[in-house]
């Protein structure tokens, strides 16, 4: 028992020393314990106290203490050779760890919703990402709804909800990432041969492509309030490409986002529908992430990168 408890204490007198052996380096270096005490941003009395209980660690005077200057020792000079160059070693060493650390690498588990399964996604920003961080070995799971399992071993869980909605009381962290708008589109061969609703209860009347979602939601223009319609249709759906399709051809209203329906609507195949009514519709966008006080630097890197991607759109 008795040499383990002088081995904690060695280590602990060792590990106590190194800021006094900055401190003793400083003064010597700044030629003054005001100057050292100024590059190191403490007071003069923390520096001063520093020196002393190294002299008096090492049982050997240091430096002799003048009212203009100190002076090394032949001790402290002999000492000041061999550690002078502590201080950048240790910094070194800091900056190499935290390099380490900050740079992204290990396995990345994510689930994200299917209408994130798109070209964009599948063709962009993972691709990109692989190639930034080729230490990083990415799972990514897609499905209908990442809220579902909530309770499984991802990193991370990008999520959407409608304004009415909620996510599950758990204690993941879940961070806002960007807002969707919601928008209604039909191709205008549909139209032409259904009509155009004007108020969204003539919804009951059209063919409602869903993803998917039968709940739509709406905002009214004049109150500003919000309000949920239920829809039927021949179609329900967690692809995108399948909404898509079938709206270009001509087999219903879709409701979804312009970042998949933004360059079909330039080029005249579908047109918005219900488009005051949509306005202020949305679909806010999550990340959640286990509650640990470090975020790994894969994650914080994935999360950047769908934020890049998104973002401007």
């Amino acid at each position: 028992m008795a040499t383990r408890s002088g081995e904690s204490l060695g280590v602990s007198r060792a590990n106590g020393s190194l800021d006094d052996v900055v401190a003793f380096v400083e003064v010597v270096a700044q030629g003054g314990f005001g100057a050292a005490a100024q590059r190191l941003g403490l007071s003069t009395s923390v520096v001063s106290k520093r020196v002393s209980a190294l002299e008096e660690r090492l049982a050997v005077q240091l430096l002799v203490r003048t009212t203009r200057k100190v002076v090394l020792t032949d001790a402290g000079q002999h000492f000041y050779e061999e550690v002078r160059h502590l201080p950048r070693i240790v910094a070194e060493a800091e900056a190499r760890l935290q390099a380490a650390v900050d740079e992204p690498r290990g396995r990345l588990r994510v689930m994200m919703p299917t209408y994130f399964g798109g070209a964009g996604i599948q063709h962009d920003v993972i691709p990109s990402f692989m190639e930034a961080h080729r230490d990083v070995t990415l799972e990514l799971v897609i499905t209908s709804d990442p809220t579902q399992h909530l309770s499984e071993d991802f990193d991370v869980f990008v999520a959407g909800k409608l304004p009415h909605e909620r996510f599950p009381d758990t204690s993941m962290r879940v961070r806002h990432l960007f807002r969707f708008p919601g928008e209604l589109y039909a191709a205008p061969s549909y139209l032409e041969a259904h009509g155009t609703p004007r108020h969204p209860r003539d919804l009951v009347d059209h063919d409602c492509l869903s993803y998917p979602s039968r709940d739509w939601s709406f905002v009214d223009p004049e109150t500003r309030e919000p309000f949920v319609v239920s829809t039927t249709g021949s179609l329900t759906t967690n692809s995108n490409a399948v909404l898509w399709a079938a709206t270009i051809r001509g087999l219903g209203i879709a409701n979804s986002f312009p970042y998949f329906f933004g360059h079909e609507r330039n080029v005249g195949k579908v047109v918005r529908v219900l488009e005051e009514w949509t306005r202020e519709s949305y679909v806010d966008i999550h990340v959640l992430q286990p509650p640990t006080r470090f975020v790994p630097p894969a994650t914080r890197a994935f999360i950047d990168a769908l934020v890049a991607h998104f973002e401007p759109r």
